[in-house]
C-alpha cells in the first residue's frame, strides 16, 4: 500500500467556546456532515462538544458518568447505528486497576446552536490482560476487526503498546472486559525525546490507521482486510504536523485529517488528502 499524501494544513477556524481548553480527543461524526466532536482531559466534566468545521459550537453533550481522566475518543458506525466512544484511560501514575470506556449512541443535534443534551452512556470497566497499569491517550475502533483499541502513551523502556478487546464482548449485559496485547510499536517508530502517542483514529472504512504524537502523524495504509498485528508490524508512513502548543487530538475524515491542540480558542487544522 502506498503512503497517502496530504496538502499543507489549513486553519478552518478557531474553537469558539472557551469551555474547550484542554482538547484531548477528536472524532468526525459517522453520520452527520460538518460535525466534529471533542472533549477536555483530566479535570474536565463528563461532556462532549459538538463543533462544526469552523470551530463553532453546535451542542454540549453531557454523559451520566463521572470523568476521571478522559484522554481519547472514537466514532464508528456499526450495524447501522452511529456510536461515540470516550476513553477514560489516562493514568499518569500507573495506579488505576481498571480504566473505563463510555459508549453512547450519537444523538440528534437540534438546529439551534449551543444547546445542552443529556444522554445515557453504557460504561465498560477494562483491565489490561498483563495485570499492569498504563497511561494511555489514544482510543480507536477498528471497523474491520471490530475491535476497541487502546494505545499506551509511554511505558518502561519507551515502549508503546497496543491493546484490544473485541466489540462483541462488550454488550449491554457485559460491562467488564480484558484488554489483550495486540502489538508493540517500539520497533517501528522512533519519536523524539519527550514525543509520545497522544491520539489516533481509523478511517471510516478501516483502510487507514493514524496515530499522532506532538510533532507528527504516523500512518498505516491497510492492505485489504489484513489483521491488525500484521498491519502494525510494518513501518508507518510519516506526516509532519503543524506546530501546536500541545497537539494531542487527531481525527480522520472522508477527505483528510483534522488536528486540535489544548489551550483555549485553538485553530482546527485540516490536512486535505491528495492520494
Amino acid at each position: 500500500a502506498q503512503c497517502p499524501r496530504f496538502a499543507a494544513p489549513v486553519a478552518l477556524g478557531r474553537v469558539a467556546s472557551s469551555a474547550i481548553d484542554e482538547a484531548s480527543g477528536l472524532a468526525v461524526s459517522p453520520s452527520k456532515r460538518d460535525v466534529i466532536y471533542t472533549h477536555n482531559d483530566s479535570g474536565g466534566s463528563a461532556r462532549l462538544f459538538a463543533l462544526d468545521r469552523r470551530g463553532a459550537l453546535r451542542a454540549i453533550i453531557e454523559l451520566d458518568v463521572f470523568a476521571i481522566d478522559w484522554e481519547g475518543m472514537a466514532a464508528a458506525r456499526l450495524d447501522g447505528t452511529s456510536y461515540l466512544f470516550v476513553g477514560d484511560i489516562g493514568d499518569n501514575f500507573h495506579l488505576r486497576g481498571a480504566v473505563r470506556v463510555h459508549r453512547i449512541v450519537e444523538p440528534d443535534l437540534p438546529a439551534r446552536r449551543g444547546v445542552r443534551l443529556r444522554v445515557k452512556a453504557t460504561s465498560f470497566a477494562l483491565r489490561y490482560g498483563d495485570g499492569n497499569a498504563y497511561d494511555a491517550e489514544a482510543l480507536l475502533v477498528d471497523p474491520i476487526g471490530r475491535t476497541l483499541l487502546v494505545v499506551t502513551k509511554a511505558v518502561r523502556a519507551e515502549k508503546t503498546l497496543v491493546f484490544g478487546v473485541p466489540l462483541a464482548r462488550l454488550g449491554s449485559s457485559n460491562k467488564k472486559g480484558t484488554l489483550t496485547r495486540v502489538a508493540a510499536l517500539s520497533s517501528v517508530w522512533q519519536g523524539h525525546r519527550g514525543d509520545r502517542i497522544s491520539g489516533g483514529e481509523f478511517s471510516r472504512s478501516g483502510d487507514l490507521l493514524v496515530l499522532r504524537t506532538y510533532r507528527q502523524a504516523l500512518l498505516w495504509p491497510r492492505r485489504g482486510r489484513e489483521a491488525l498485528p500484521k498491519l502494525l508490524a510494518r513501518a508507518p508512513c510519516r506526516l509532519a504536523l503543524r506546530h501546536e502548543p500541545q497537539g494531542e487530538a487527531i481525527a480522520v475524515g472522508r477527505d483528510g485529517l483534522y488536528t486540535l491542540s489544548e489551550k483555549t480558542h485553538q485553530p482546527l487544522y485540516f490536512y486535505r488528502r491528495l492520494r
